[in-house]
């Protein structure tokens, strides 16, 4: 959390949830004189370059080409500004896997001073620190900050107009530049720092950038280096959230997704966390974070009078960092939307190969090359063999990672690349004949399908960190955490619940407003956090309401008890049929420390669920259990035992201990804290290929955890620790009312 407290960042790694002032507006000769060729002598700066970063996985690699045109040396360098982007709605959720805007009007665009309320407020920063290497050493380099809308030279806001919008310059920077002038860099990383003492940083446009020229380097093309560049600005006081995951360099799908990604579960985890360790002002932080989030997300109806669909409800998933968009950023505009996660998709891209971004819909694909008639699929199937598509093809969510996508990627580029000789793969006839899966990726911003939809158990989660918040961190007469909860919970009843004879509710939304799809699934496990959830609203507000919605839940979870082998099933596919293909870990657990009704499961079933749990998950000759128990298509049967899940082995450790059975409890905290990583932190398993959870995303792909130190198994082993139970955190567990 500290990570963002004390420092405003402009870059500190590729992606990296804290940076700002995101937009790149080159400058050079070229550029002034409206000449071709700035691209070649200012290249696009490698941003996410890994070799020697001075801290963290990656740093950014800048070069700058000596040129003399018509008898005047060059010079060139990058702004990185803070931008305007006057955004329009989202697009349909048509976009299955990833997200691009489907307009120009979204995309960042150039701020040189012409647009008001468009600044940062930078005061308080005492100075801006950055750390420089050149390649060789000797690069002669300009580093500087804000003065947009300055004259470099004399200092007064300029009063030309700008080239782009032939208006004044009416909102400049509040302060000139502040530069180091040109210095010399060495080839070993070295901290420079501008002092911004005295400045007026209330509205700032140019966070920073640098500049080069071809008589400063005795016309020699150059290469340098720039990391960690940090405003040092305490901001102590502003709620956020946290990201989830440690993530590495790798440009693979779950790094480059979960870099800045704020997961809702793992937040609500991480404010309990923090009370129960006494830590009441930081999970204030946490708890005002999540109401911000719900009062701000940037989807409102075209019609204002019309109530949004999203009102009272939380994302999957948020930014980590700051929670609202910049200044002069909007969303359908509006200012000061909460951020959601994503990347940017960037760099040269082959124009003739597919990227695993292109496949719009995998599944949709797969089914298509297999079984249409239509000309292209039956070439694909003659070039590469119907047998081999199929193989290649078929995964499996208990097995060594593979991707779907991936996976087709690659045998279409087969055919792609240059001599394959095919008529039917081309780009222009795989485009034609599959509209809706294949879709040409340009650069831009990228979404998770999972991270923007709409979750009932990780919108439980929430409910039930912030009525923890309440019983034990808000003032007398604070009512605004308990009334979050309240309408998260209206929604749920509003938007889920299922009038059918096994009671219980859905499992959300999923997809892109403005029309996200109502998924028609119901799991044990969101019922069994909303049987908690609509329980405590019950005992703190005294409404029947939520006694009734509680045993609405729990209704659901008594019809998924499985008395033969003593254990919940996951869940219903449609409503009705029963999923049998994943049990899963964490509802035995979860119902062993939620469930206060002895007609829902008694104390004798709760210790046969856990036991359920040795005998199926448990690591053979040692502690740490899976993530659960997934059936084979190949084998028929159940397969497990791959790998430590350290969340859930955390979870079954609070179970034991409110079961009773502390030796076993015991033994089991003292494995968790064997695994403990140096920073104190837990990664999610020890699978550095990744663990298997059996279930599949709504785009087909497998959905696994990986080897990266996670929040939520973190905060688990927390409660492990401190013997806490999450679900009656501050309000501790009460009896359910008679009739």
């Amino acid at each position: 959390m500290d990570r963002f407290h004390t420092t405003f960042d402009v870059y500190t790694d590729a992606g990296a949830a804290g940076n700002h002032f995101g937009v790149r507006a080159r400058m050079s000769s070229q550029d002034s004189a409206k000449r071709p060729g700035a691209e070649s002598t200012v290249p696009t700066m490698d941003e996410a370059f890994t070799e020697n970063p001075h801290s963290g996985t990656t740093c950014i690699k800048a070069s700058f080409k000596s040129k003399v045109e018509n008898s005047k040396f060059n010079w060139g360098g990058w702004y990185f500004m803070n931008g305007v982007q006057n955004g329009v709605a989202p697009a349909s959720s048509a976009m299955k896997w990833c997200q691009w805007p489907t307009s120009s009007s979204a995309q960042p665009e150039f701020n040189w001073g012409s647009y008001a309320e468009a600044g940062v407020d930078l005061r308080g920063a005492k100075s801006l620190t950055f750390w420089a290497r050149g390649e060789k050493g000797g690069e002669r380099v300009e580093f500087f900050a804000l003065g947009i809308g300055w004259d470099a030279d004399s200092k007064p806001p300029q009063t030309q107009p700008d080239p782009c919008t032939q208006e004044p310059f009416a909102f400049p920077d509040s302060s000139p530049k502040v530069s180091t002038g040109y210095i010399s860099l060495a080839r070993e990383w070295t901290q420079y720092t501008l002092d911004l003492r005295g400045r007026d940083l209330s509205y700032a446009l140019g966070g920073f950038g640098w500049a080069a020229s071809a008589v400063e380097n005795g016309l020699r093309d150059i290469t340098f280096y720039l990391d960690d560049i940090q405003y040092q600005k305490p901001r102590l006081d502003e709620p956020r959230f946290l990201v989830s995951y440690e993530t590495l360099a790798s440009n693979d799908d779950f790094d480059r997704v979960s870099r800045s990604t704020a997961q809702t579960y793992d937040n609500a985890l991480a404010l309990m966390a923090f009370l129960a360790t006494g830590e009441v002002a930081r999970a204030r932080k946490i708890a005002d974070a999540f109401v911000y989030a719900q009062e701000h997300d940037r989807f409102q109806p075209l019609d204002r009078f019309q109530t949004s669909e999203y009102a009272g409800s939380l994302r999957n998933a948020y930014q980590g960092g700051d929670l609202a968009l910049p200044p002069g950023w909007l969303v359908d505009h509006r200012a000061r939307t909460v951020r959601m996660p994503g990347f940017t998709l960037g760099g040269a891209r082959d124009p003739d190969a597919l990227i695993p971004g292109d496949l719009n819909d995998p599944v949709g694909l797969r089914t298509f090359l297999l079984h249409s008639q239509d000309a292209v699929s039956s070439e694909i199937r003659r070039l590469l063999g119907a047998t081999r598509l199929e193989e290649v093809t078929q995964i499996e969510c208990n097995g060594p990672p593979r991707s779907l996508r991936q996976s087709l990627v690659v045998e279409l580029n087969r055919l792609l690349a240059p001599g394959a000789g095919s008529f039917a793969c081309q780009w222009e006839l795989l485009q034609k004949a599959y509209p809706e899966a294949i879709l040409r990726r340009p650069e831009g911003w990228v979404e998770s399908k999972y991270d923007v939809s709409l979750n009932t158990g990780n919108i439980a989660w929430a409910m039930l960190a912030l009525l923890s918040f309440h019983d034990m961190g808000a003032a007398p007469g604070e009512t605004r955490y308990l009334e979050a909860a309240r309408k998260m919970g209206e929604w749920v009843e509003r938007n889920c619940r299922d009038r059918g004879s096994l009671g219980g509710y859905t499992g959300g939304r999923e997809g892109w407003e403005p029309d996200a799809l109502r998924v028609t699934y119901e799991s044990t496990e969101h019922n069994i956090d909303l049987y908690a959830a609509f329980l405590r609203l019950h005992r703190i507000t005294g409404d029947p309401v939520w006694l009734e919605r509680s045993r609405h839940a729990g209704s659901f979870v008594k019809h998924m008890w499985d008395e033969v082998e003593g254990k919940f099933w996951t869940g219903t596919d449609d409503g009705f049929l029963i999923n049998n293909k994943v049990i899963p870990l964490d509802i035995q657990a979860w119902a062993a420390l939620a469930l206060r009704d002895e007609a829902l499961l008694s104390q004798r079933d709760k210790e046969r669920a856990l036991a359920y749990v040795e005998r199926t998950m448990k690591r053979e000759g040692g502690e740490g259990y899976d993530y659960s128990q997934r059936k084979s298509h190949r084998s028929g049967g159940y397969e497990s035992r791959q790998g430590v899940w350290y969340e859930g082995t955390a979870q079954m450790a609070v179970a034991y201990r409110v079961l009773g059975q502390s030796e076993r409890y015991r033994r089991i905290v003292e494995f968790l804290e064997s695994s403990q990583l140096g920073s104190g932190a837990l990664n999610a398993t020890d699978q550095d290929a990744g663990l298997p959870t059996g279930f599949k995303l709504s785009d087909g792909e497998c959905n696994r955890y990986y080897k990266r130190a996670h929040v939520g198994a973190t905060a688990w082993f927390i409660f492990a620790e401190r013997g806490v139970n999450p679900y009656w955190l501050g309000n501790p567990a009460p009896p359910v009312p008679n009739d």
